[in-house]
């Protein structure tokens, strides 16, 4: 989080995420050398990997730079400085970057094989919350939501939370209750940006507690032991789930401690 700031402070919102993820790295390789006294090293293998993700902070920061220095203005600058852009030219660039040996159209059908589950929920996520919009649904739970009195905002960053569980998506949490959450904060005479902000902080974190994504950390880290291949037993699961809500929870205690002084 430290790091998402401090890159939002000096390189701006598009760049925030990307360049503020470097910290989270380079504190989980220091916490492994620490813990195990080894860690990875740097390597050509870990370079092409790390290609890709090389490629989208240069094309970002370079066109910005240019921008900066050049003033160019119009739609020509804006496209190619916009984070869209450069998505799909590191997309693009990857199964050369990678050294990939597939040709022709494999690559295209593995990528939509992959793609459309994750493309398909999160469309139906943003359905159901314009759904929700349209018909008024959002403004009568704001109402409703408003009627608690000040006390709701205490309660706001839980339903945020609940939303990036069952979602799994902050794009999904945002899509079903931001809209709502933003209108009981105007009903009730509270910042909109804080109440909202507290609401897509809180649905990022419960993301990682989603089912799906618990089991998916739980296949990877398994991955090349002699369990790889096999799914994680039931009372790991179990364990892990209880012991990520339980942290989850007391940070969402301090959220509501927050939103009530704020």
């Amino acid at each position: 989080m430290g790091g998402v700031l401090a890159a939002q402070a000096v390189a701006g919102t598009s760049l925030a995420g990307a360049l503020g993820s470097l910290a989270g790295i380079a504190a989980a390789v220091a916490l492994i050398w620490f813990r195990d006294g080894f860690g990875p090293r740097p390597s050509r293998a870990i370079g092409v990997v790390l290609s890709p993700y090389g490629l989208l902070l240069a094309g970002l920061l370079g066109s910005r730079l240019l921008l900066a220095v050049f003033g160019a203005q119009g739609p020509v600058p804006t496209v190619v400085s916009s984070p869209a852009f450069w998505l799909l030219m590191t997309c693009a660039a990857a199964p050369w970057l990678l050294g990939g040996k597939a040709r022709g159209s494999e690559p295209v059908a593995a990528a939509v094989r992959q793609w459309w589950p994750v493309a398909l929920a999160t469309a139906l996520f943003l359905l159901v919350g314009a759904t929700l919009a349209a018909s008024g649904m959002s403004a009568e739970l704001a109402r409703t939501a408003a009627g608690l009195g000040r006390p709701y905002v205490a309660l706001a960053p839980w339903i945020g939370a609940m939303g990036g569980f069952l979602t799994g998506s902050t794009t999904g949490a945002n899509a079903m209750f931001a809209a709502s959450q933003a209108g009981a904060a105007h009903s009730l005479g509270y910042s909109v940006p804080t109440l909202v902000a507290l609401h897509n902080v809180a649905g990022s974190l419960l993301t990682m507690a989603s089912v799906p994504r618990v089991v998916f950390a739980l296949e990877l880290t398994s991955a090349g032991s002699s369990a790889a291949g096999s799914k994680p037993e039931h009372s790991e699961l179990h364990r892990l789930l209880l012991t990520i809500l339980g942290v989850d929870a007391a940070v969402l205690m301090v959220f509501s401690v927050i939103a009530i002084v704020a």
